[in-house]
């Protein structure tokens, strides 16, 4: 899995973003998974 660095609030939007348009295909029939962790530090 890769890492992503950056602001938090722009990483969210655009995970929600890509979430969103996946809902899109999954309600017609396809399935997904979607895991996000946050590092600390």
């Amino acid at each position: 899995m890769a890492r992503v660095d950056g602001d938090p609030v722009r990483l969210r939007q655009i995970v929600t973003s890509h979430f969103v348009n996946a809902l899109k295909f999954v309600l017609t029939g396809g399935t997904g998974t979607l895991t996000l962790r946050q590092d600390k530090g």
